[in-house]
C-alpha cells in the first residue's frame, strides 16, 4: 500500500514538472559549449481577398498594410473596401489593363506601384497619395484621376491626359 501510494505521488510530482518546464527548448553546440537558443514565432498574416473585376481580384496583408491587385483585364469601378483596415501601400499586378473609376478614392496611402500592362485610368481613382509613378503603357488618365498626391512621375507622355489628371 505504501508502495503505491510513494509511486503515485512520484508520479504526479514527474508530471508537474515536465509540464513546468517550456516543451520547445532548442539547443545549439558551439565549440562544445551548449547553449539555448533564442525562438521566436510570430502569427501568421491576416489576408483579406475578394473581387475587384472580371477576372480581378484584391488580396489585403494587415501585417504590411499592403493591397495587391491582381489577374487580367480591368477593374470594376466603385468597388467597395469595406473591411480592409488602413492600407499604406498599394500595388498593381501584371495583367490589369484599367485602373476603375473611384477604385482607391477611399484610402490615405503613401505610395502605389503600378504594373506596365496598365493602359488606363479612370477617374477620382486614387486620393491622398505621396507619390505615384505612372508607367510609359498609360496612355490615357481621365479627369481628377489623382486627387492631393504629393508626387507624379509621368515615364511617357501625357497627350491623353484629361483636366486635373
Amino acid at each position: 500500500m505504501r508502495k503505491s501510494k510513494f509511486l503515485s505521488v512520484l508520479t504526479a510530482t514527474t508530471l508537474a514538472l515536465t509540464l513546468a518546464v517550456p516543451t520547445v527548448m532548442p539547443l545549439e553546440l558551439t565549440t562544445g559549449v551548449v547553449k539555448a537558443v533564442e525562438v521566436t514565432t510570430t502569427a501568421p498574416s491576416q489576408k483579406i481577398e475578394g473581387r475587384c473585376g472580371d477576372n480581378a481580384i484584391y488580396s489585403y496583408d494587415e501585417a504590411t498594410r499592403t493591397l495587391t491587385i491582381s489577374g487580367t483585364g480591368a477593374m470594376w469601378n466603385g468597388t467597395n473596401y469595406s473591411r480592409l483596415g488602413n492600407v499604406d501601400k498599394i500595388v498593381i499586378g501584371k495583367g490589369i489593363t484599367v485602373i476603375g473609376e473611384d477604385a482607391f478614392s477611399p484610402f490615405i496611402v503613401g505610395s502605389a506601384e503600378i504594373s506596365d500592362t496598365v493602359t488606363t485610368i479612370k477617374s477620382n481613382a486614387f486620393h491622398y497619395l505621396d507619390s505615384i509613378t505612372i508607367p510609359k503603357t498609360v496612355r490615357t488618365v481621365e479627369t481628377d484621376a489623382f486627387y492631393s498626391v504629393g508626387k507624379v512621375v509621368v515615364e511617357g507622355d501625357m497627350n491623353n491626359f484629361q483636366y486635373g489628371a
